[in-house]
């Protein structure tokens, strides 16, 4: 779920509300109780994203998240990455 605010935070705003359906759909089907930071966490992402899109839109982008599978969510999540590239060693040269 915190991806979707450090997303939320940097702009990207459709992608953010998508990653967050998907977080909570994963705990909940994992049998996670969402915890007071997810709660949290949840909250300020949907004001932020309410302040930065129409709510419907937000809603639409959350339950399409919601929607996803798992493999589709870290793909997205990953997607946009500026982290470190992985090399596998059966690409090294």
């Amino acid at each position: 779920m915190e991806i979707g605010w450090a997303l939320a935070d940097r702009g990207q705003h459709e992608r953010s509300a998508r990653l967050l359906g998907a977080g909570i759909r994963f705990l909940e089907n994992a049998g996670a109780e969402l915890q007071a930071t997810d709660l949290e966490c949840e909250e300020r992402t949907r004001a932020l994203l309410g302040s930065k899109l129409d709510a419907d839109l937000v809603q639409a982008l959350f339950e399409e998240g919601r929607d996803t599978s798992l493999e589709e969510a870290v793909r997205d999540a990953l997607s946009g990455s500026t982290g470190p590239a992985v090399v596998h060693p059966s690409e090294s040269a």
